[in-house]
């Protein structure tokens, strides 16, 4: 991330990796993972998914894929694993949501060394 945007990322984001399908057929996620993140909830603006459907998301993060307590980026989350503000340490909770957009902004602008942000829609 830009050291311009670093004083932005405040809050807490889980994120929960999407895994294989259990014998029930219901699919398995990784431990969480809590991030620093800034966020919108609501608007208008139209995106499209994965699947090339717009679609008006609900909540947009915005992410350097920084661990809480800044001792490493994570690996880029993927469409179909969930995420939800605030700090979780079990499975997924009711209010997590699919991934549905992953955008990536350069920040090497500022510095060759700078970590992209990740703005993720759900």
């Amino acid at each position: 991330m830009s050291t311009l945007a670093n004083w932005s990322y405040t809050r807490t984001l889980t994120l929960w990796r999407k895994g294989a399908k259990s014998p029930t057929g219901q699919f398995t996620y990784s431990a969480p993972e809590n991030i620093l993140c800034s966020y919108r909830i609501g608007g208008s603006e139209q995106y499209s998914d994965a699947t090339g459907l717009s679609f008006t998301p609900k909540s947009i993060f915005w992410t350097e894929l920084k661990l809480v307590d800044g001792s490493a980026y994570i690996e880029p989350p993927k469409f179909g694993d969930k995420i939800t503000l605030g700090l979780f340490t079990s499975a997924p909770t009711a209010t997590a949501s699919d991934i549905r957009m992953i955008t990536i902004d350069d920040a090497t602008m500022f510095g060759a060394s700078e970590k992209p942000d990740y703005i993720l829609g759900v």
